[in-house]
């Protein structure tokens, strides 16, 4: 019991590690898409 509760915690740690991560991957790839759909509009507008 107590050795695979030291060998599951490191794995959750990984885990949360990961999912961290790419939750600000996803963040950052949403602020640039935000701001190029931004630059995309004042274009159209300004072609308007």
């Amino acid at each position: 019991m107590d050795i695979m509760h030291t060998s599951v915690q490191p794995y959750r740690f990984t885990l949360s590690l990961k999912s961290f991560a790419s939750l600000i991957f996803l963040y950052r790839i949403r602020q640039r898409y935000r701001d190029t759909g931004k630059k995309v509009q004042d274009e159209l507008k300004s072609l308007i």
